[in-house]
């Protein structure tokens, strides 16, 4: 156990501490929850949309790769266009400055879905 708990905070170093919230109704609120991304991961606040309408929100890891990107996804049956807003900073999400280049911008395919 104590091997372990040495190697834990190796793990840790260079990586992002972000919010984490699943993909839900945007006025939904959400619990004051971090999660630990891998270091090749962003921040990410997501966005969906059906049509101009933004109705879905949520916050997580994304990979930095991922960033600047749209997708459609599912969510109870109703196809939305997802985007993501990146960031590099710890639990930057929420009001946080974002990212240049690739390394953290926006997408959409990186955060975990909770299906309802």
């Amino acid at each position: 156990m104590l091997a372990s708990a040495l190697l834990l905070p190796a793990l840790s170093l260079g990586s992002l501490t972000c919010y984490y919230c699943p993909l839900q109704h945007k006025g939904k609120s959400c619990p004051n929850i971090t999660s630990q991304c891998l270091p090749h991961q962003r921040c990410s606040n997501s966005r969906g949309h059906y049509g101009p309408v933004y109705i879905l929100s949520a916050q997580g890891c994304v990979d930095s790769d991922l960033c600047s990107s749209h997708e459609m996804t599912s969510y109870r049956g109703v196809e939305y266009n997802v985007s993501h807003t990146c960031c590099c900073k710890d639990q930057c999400v929420r009001g946080g400055v974002a990212c240049s280049g690739r390394s953290g911008v926006s997408s959409e395919r990186g955060i975990q879905q909770e299906k309802l």
